[in-house]
């Protein structure tokens, strides 16, 4: 898990692929690599919002920890109790008071679009999975939480798919058709944005990769990297595909 990490990491660091929306606000590092959460692990997907290629592991590793901090703040500050082995059975009984703290913390915070963005793609995924939301009966707020995926740009589309599979069905037809055709295109944006993060991957291994490299890191531990992560953006783009193609599928 550590080497995934750091092998996404330093590939956004070596591309310096920000996205134009995504510039650090006050309350985040300036030099912060700002992660997604997957699931129930909260496992962490790169999203970067400002890196360099000199970045080296050592620095890559300090900013994970900061991630972690601003989600361990932000728990405190919305009252959301994060999962962990001692709460995760008990926090499906919270859920109501879960989800009105959520709600409470996007509002007071609605004039910071980082903070809110940033709280979004860490704990939409928490409430859904951990706090058993997904596997409720509460379709309305299943369709709440998936537009809370789509606007946090988060990387993990098989959640998107989980919670559409959850509420096809079980709301209006004009309403699933919505949300169903804002996912495929959230979906088709993140496959556009994933393949040019392979071009940009294979141009950068081609001949004289280690030439391209400056910094601390030994250019040897860099091709590897890069090429850890190559393997990595190929299966998510499958992924990605395989997920829009089942979506598409839906009538």
């Amino acid at each position: 898990m550590r080497y995934f990490i750091l092998s996404f990491s330093l590939f956004f660091a070596f591309l310096g692929c920000n996205r134009p929306e995504e510039t650090a606000s006050n309350s985040v590092p300036k030099s912060a690599v700002v992660l997604n959460p997957v699931g129930k692990s909260l496992g962490f997907m790169p999203l970067p919002i400002k890196a360099s290629k000199d970045v080296s592991p050592q620095e890559l590793m300090q900013n994970l920890k900061r991630q972690q901090k601003l989600v361990e703040d932000f728990s405190r500050q919305a009252k959301i109790i994060l999962p962990n082995s001692s709460t995760r059975l008990s926090l499906v009984s919270q859920v109501s008071e879960a989800n009105s703290n959520y709600i409470r913390f996007i509002k007071e915070n609605s004039d910071n679009a980082q903070t809110v963005k940033l709280f979004r793609s860490y704990f939409a995924p928490i409430l859904l999975n951990d706090y058993g939301l997904l596997k409720s009966n509460d379709y309305n707020k299943i369709l709440f939480y998936t537009n809370e995926l789509i606007e946090s740009k988060t990387k993990d589309v098989n959640l998107i798919f989980s919670s559409l599979s959850r509420i096809n069905g079980n709301i209006s037809s004009d309403t699933f058709n919505k949300i169903k055709q804002e996912s495929a295109e959230y979906i088709e944006n993140e496959i556009r944005i994933q393949e040019k993060a392979k071009l940009s991957f294979t141009k950068a291994m081609s001949t004289n990769a280690k030439n391209s490299f400056q910094g601390n890191t030994r250019p040897e531990f860099q091709i590897e990297l890069l090429k850890s992560s190559l393997e990595n953006i190929n299966k998510q783009i499958e992924n990605n595909k395989s997920v829009l193609e089942k979506i598409k599928s839906w009538v």
